[in-house]
């Protein structure tokens, strides 16, 4: 019998492996990304692998007309964009080369074809200023400084004078420190990425806001991001609370990592228990965690002879030299049993009825034969 299924799995690993092509080609490329000036060139060239049957490629979006083909070969395209020489619609414009594998056609075989496409983002500078302005926070461990990366880019035409940047650390809307930066000018069409230290030596473990301003002329543009001050901590938020009756019970396990860094050869010793009861001590797998992480994981504790009511979980968990000891309560619940008497009954009653049923029906269609027979027969006697 296994030698038969055996078989039956093999024949039909081959023969959808045989009905199925999936073809992966593969382009050399990424997004490029390029300011919008008139008759501005913008450089690709690309190579082509894993096209067994060829490949086709098309174009689309803003600047697709404008695209040139300069040499052309197998598995090879190189050419440029040029922009047009005027074009006022402003804003961040997308243009494409897909390229698409080329499929055999074939009535037997299901053909899934893959496609690539090579984005080009052309900035088209507005009327006036127009400002983009967005920072980010690193997180930090206990009596580390922070850095907050900024980044400026001015999309419009004209240039923006006496630009002032500040930063404020917030707790609970509590300022505790603010920080200023002062950029004399930003050219118009240009782009500007500095980073700025934060003290955060002193913050203790916690989440804390960054409120940061833009301020040029009558325009203020606002942001605001958290960042978090990790301890070398590892917190055991919840455990399962609620279990069936069984000599193997799922708990499940909810660790946290409130440390910057990763924790690694994390695990807990537990035990179920109460005033009547007092089972062996077990112990979980052991994880690694990322920084922050919170994962779950599942353990299979065997207790044989539980019995319904209420428990405690005691655990002693173990991470980087470190021992914390804590509690959970834990309910064990009866299962419900099937009532295979009552089942039985109704079935057997259920089964009566069809008898009785299927009885009257044959006895009807009996009496319906004879009284046809009857009639039949006064037919011929009456000729």
């Amino acid at each position: 019998m296994n030698k038969k299924i055996l078989i039956f799995l093999t024949f039909t690993f081959f023969l959808l492996t045989s009905m199925i092509n999936v073809f992966s080609i593969g382009v050399s490329c990424g997004a490029t990304y390029a300011k919008y000036e008139p008759f501005k060139k913008i450089p690709f060239e690309f190579q082509v692998f894993r096209a067994d049957n060829g490949y086709s490629y098309s174009f689309e979006g803003t600047f697709k007309d404008y695209i040139r083909i300069e040499e052309e070969k197998e598995n090879y395209l190189k050419g440029y964009i040029v922009l047009p020489p005027f074009y006022t619609n402003p804003g961040r414009h997308r243009t494409a080369i897909t390229f698409t594998e080329k499929a055999k056609s074939s009535s037997a075989n299901a053909i899934a074809v893959t496609a690539i496409r090579c984005p080009f983002y052309v900035d088209v500078p507005y009327p006036g200023k127009y400002l983009i302005f967005n920072f980010n926070v690193n997180n930090v461990n206990i009596g580390e400084n922070t850095n907050l990366s900024y980044h400026l880019e001015n999309r419009g035409k004209e240039s923006i004078k006496n630009l002032k940047l500040y930063f404020k650390i917030l707790k609970n809307n509590k300022t505790l420190d603010e920080y200023t930066v002062t950029i004399k000018e930003l050219n118009g069409t240009d782009s500007l990425n500095k980073k700025l230290i934060l003290n955060s030596k002193n913050l203790k473990p916690g989440y804390y806001d960054v409120l940061g301003f833009a301020v040029y002329e009558d325009e203020n543009l606002s942001l605001l991001k958290k960042f978090r001050v990790g301890e070398l901590d590892v917190n055991l938020l919840n455990v399962t609370n609620k279990v069936l009756q069984n000599n193997f019970l799922k708990i499940n396990f909810t660790v946290e990592n409130n440390w910057n860094k990763e924790i690694k050869n994390v695990y807990i010793v537990y035990n179920i228990k109460n005033d009547i009861m007092n089972f062996k001590k077990a112990k979980t797998i052991s994880i690694d965690l990322k920084p922050f992480e919170v994962k779950t994981f599942e353990q299979i504790y065997e207790a044989q002879g539980i019995l319904p009511g209420d428990y405690f979980i005691h655990y002693e968990l173990y991470f980087s030299d470190n021992k914390k000891e804590g509690v959970f309560p834990l309910k064990v619940i009866k299962p419900k049993t099937t009532n295979y008497t009552l089942i039985i009954t109704f079935s057997l009653l259920f089964l009566t009825i069809i008898i009785f049923l299927l009885t009257l029906l044959l006895r009807r269609k009996r009496i319906h034969k004879r009284m046809n027979k009857n009639k039949k027969s006064k037919k011929i006697k009456n000729k």
